[in-house]
Order: structure tokens, then C-alpha cells, then sequence
């Protein structure tokens, strides 16, 4: 009888949570899927992953760079396959309510809004490249400190 009263729980309890599944307020997903097209956010988020993955090392891994080679062409060919979007939706649903969808449309869809759309690229690019310039600079400073006081 326990095991009756636990399992007719059990399934109520995942019939309420599949229940509010469903009843989930989908309405932003056009929106979602309006913004993200404008930015242009899966196809950049599969060139930079394409982009970090051309920077990939062998070290440690102890691959031939024939087999590294075909590693990163064939991860490649899944970035390209892959359905971003489908990963991306339940983020932008979380932090976004439908207004704002709304406004981040009407912006985009501005000069100003399509100029940081196509220089996002560029912008972020070099905002890498000087924060790893800084990085290391900061490294060389903080290990001469330290050599310095006989820390190191």
C-alpha cells in the first residue's frame, strides 16, 4: 500500500512539473529568436568558438598534429551543424522580459544598434587582445615584485 501512495505521489508530482513545463510562457521566443537574428549571435558565437578552437594547443594532449588537425575540423563541422539557438532561448528567457526584447529590437534595428552589431566583432577582438597584453604585463610586474621581496 506505501509503495501504491508513494508511486501515485511520485507521478503527481512529475505530472505538476511537466504541467508547468507546458503552461511556460513561450510568447518571447519570437522575440528571442528576432534578436538573436539580428545580432547575428549564432553564427558569431560559432566563429568565435571556431576562432578559440584554431588557438587550441596540443600541449599536453600528446596528439600527432595530423589527428589535431582532423580533431578541429571535425568540431568545426559540429559548431556548424549545431542549433545554438536552441541553448541560447532559455538564457535570454530568463534574463529578458518581453519589453525588453521589444526595445533591444528597436534598437538594433537603428543605425546605432546595426553600427554595434557589425563592429561587436572588431570591438571584442581587440578588447582580448589588450586585456591579454594587460594580463601579461600584470603577471611580469606581480612576479618581479615577488622575486624582488625573495618571494619567488
Amino acid at each position: 500500500m506505501k509503495r501504491i501512495i508513494i508511486t501515485l505521489i511520485c507521478c503527481a508530482f512529475a505530472a505538476g512539473v511537466s504541467a508547468q513545463e507546458a503552461a511556460k510562457d513561450t510568447s518571447k521566443r519570437p522575440l528571442i529568436r528576432e534578436v538573436m537574428e539580428l545580432t547575428n549571435m549564432t553564427k558569431m558565437a560559432g566563429e568565435m568558438a571556431g576562432a578559440m578552437l584554431d588557438n587550441f594547443s596540443n600541449s599536453g594532449l600528446g596528439l600527432s598534429e595530423d589527428i589535431l588537425q582532423k580533431l578541429k575540423t571535425e568540431i568545426k563541422k559540429e559548431i556548424q551543424t549545431s542549433n545554438l539557438a536552441d541553448i541560447f532561448i532559455p538564457i535570454y528567457e530568463r534574463h529578458y522580459e518581453k519589453n525588453e526584447l521589444q526595445d533591444l529590437i528597436r534598437f538594433y534595428k537603428t543605425p546605432t544598434g546595426r553600427k554595434m552589431i557589425n563592429t561587436m566583432p572588431q570591438v571584442m577582438n581587440e578588447a582580448m587582445q589588450a586585456g591579454e597584453q594587460w594580463g601579461k604585463e600584470l603577471g611580469l610586474r606581480v612576479a618581479k615584485r615577488l622575486q624582488e621581496q625573495g618571494d619567488l
